[in-house]
């Protein structure tokens, strides 16, 4: 198993499976969407991860902001508490 960290974000490797852990906060309320077929509602949310680090031979610091799309199949009910600003840690396969 390898384990890499970088800022707030973790990418661990292992064998044969890749997973990724997100930490950010969220930048607006999650929202459902039901599908063509009206048989699956998937809950939909944006996080942004900052991250900061201060280039060689410089004085000051760089802020990077990363956002990342997300999409949670498996329930509807996680959307009621994932409100603007909140922080989440999500982790899944790559």
């Amino acid at each position: 198993t390898t384990s890499l960290i970088v800022s707030t974000i973790k990418l661990s490797i292992h064998f044969k499976t890749q997973t990724m852990i997100l930490i950010g906060r969220l930048t607006k309320n999650a929202t459902t969407t039901t599908l063509k077929d009206e048989r699956k509602v998937v809950v939909n949310f944006s996080i942004a991860i900052n991250n900061w680090y201060k280039p060689k031979g410089s004085e000051k610091g760089v802020k990077v902001t990363t956002f990342v799309n997300c999409s949670y199949w498996l329930s509807t009910a996680i959307a009621t508490r994932l409100t603007k600003g909140s922080l989440v840690e999500l982790s899944g396969r790559l």
